[in-house]
């Protein structure tokens, strides 16, 4: 099974690597729609 939270972090970071910022945000959604089922596994 492919861990879809990694591999969505990790196109989310590379896509930002490849400009320059100086912050990083990221939107985890969290629940039974979201991609974690709880904010503390988010």
């Amino acid at each position: 099974m492919i861990d879809k939270i990694s591999l969505s972090t990790k196109s989310i970071v590379s896509k930002e690597l490849a400009v320059d910022f100086k912050l990083l945000v990221m939107d985890i959604k969290v629940g039974s729609r979201g991609l974690m089922p709880t904010y503390s596994l988010s």
